[in-house]
């Protein structure tokens, strides 16, 4: 692993920003980016984020020094899945550091590690928390984290319904209703309020702190709409280590870190033995409809489990 930026030039960087020169608008890349809203949003950073369906051809990633896959644990797995080595590719690629052993040996020279981080603590005032596609037992447990560090009220954000059917809309609209019940029983000592993305006024965000739920990890890594509130001076829950040689700034308060993250090789292997042995298999047929909800049923449903068991630690030997 690269302990320091590879980043691209400004050559490389302009191609970059002209996608219709290197990429074709398909079915799958708008039925996808619809599905993942609002968090697949463009946000320009040096680093060059793209989801990994946007890649139609492998040898396009040569035209870049780098860039940052904004993939979650299912979408990366299919991604190596299709790619199992970096054959004649020289770019460097960036992921979260959460998702470091679904890395396969393979591309481990390839790859580098960042997180979001922000200049300053947020307040104790307010906490954003942008939920996932489900809820479960982790989404209590961080909710409590934050709790217990002096914040007055939780604002939950509805999230991600483009990855579902109409039936199962319903069912997790139902199961939201559920969940409220249970969050606000359960923390009935703070001010509790369950928002969409587009009533939240912008303007009052300031230092307020940003919360993202595990589950969203199994589809996206790296937020728009994090972004768009981190934009506007509200804080992440990591904070910049201190070194301006690894921190790419994105605002007046927060940016991308380089992390000093090591892939368990172990784990990776059992990772990739059992992908192996259960004869998981991949998705890359282009040619889908451009219907809203098409996620869940362009991916194998083998590799959206793997990646929420992965996502909820549930995965790994201890």
């Amino acid at each position: 692993m690269s302990k320091s930026w590879v980043l691209n030039s400004a050559d490389e960087m302009e191609t970059f920003n002209t996608r219709d020169f290197w990429t074709e608008e398909d079915g799958l890349v708008e039925s996808l980016t619809l599905s993942l809203s609002p968090h697949s949003g463009l946000y320009f950073s040096d680093l060059s984020p793209i989801f990994s369906y946007e890649i139609q051809k492998m040898e396009s990633l040569n035209l870049f020094s780098h860039l940052h896959l904004r993939d979650g644990a299912s979408l990366l797995l299919n991604f190596f899945l299709n790619n199992p080595k970096p054959s004649n590719i020289r770019t460097k690629i960036s992921i979260h550091e959460s998702l470091k052993d679904l890395v396969p040996s393979d591309w481990r020279d390839q790859v580098q590690f960042i997180e979001l981080v922000s200049l300053r603590q947020a307040s104790k005032k307010r906490a954003y928390y942008i939920m996932g596609s489900s809820v479960g037992f982790d989404t209590f447990t961080h909710v409590q984290k934050i709790i217990d560090g002096g914040i007055e009220e939780v604002v939950f954000l509805a999230s991600m319904v483009g990855t579902l059917g109409s039936s199962e809309r319903a069912s997790m609209g139902a199961q939201f209703i559920s969940l409220s019940n249970q969050i606000i029983e359960k923390f009935s000592s703070i001010k509790i309020k369950f928002e969409e993305l587009k009533k939240i006024n912008l303007n009052d965000v300031s230092q307020s702190l940003v919360a993202i739920d595990r589950d969203l990890f199994n589809y996206c890594s790296d937020s728009y709409v994090a972004h768009l509130l981190l934009s506007q001076g509200a804080c992440t829950e990591a904070l910049f280590a201190g070194d301006p040689t690894r921190f790419i700034e994105l605002g007046l308060n927060y940016g991308q870190q380089l992390v000093d993250a090591e892939i368990d090789t172990d784990k990776s292997k059992e990772l990739w033995d059992f992908i192996q042995k259960m004869n998981i298999s991949s998705s890359n047929d282009r040619n889908v409809s451009r219907e809203f909800g098409q996620l869940e049923q362009y991916l194998n449903p083998a590799l959206i489990d793997l990646g929420r068991t992965l996502i909820e630690g549930k995965f790994f030997k201890k």
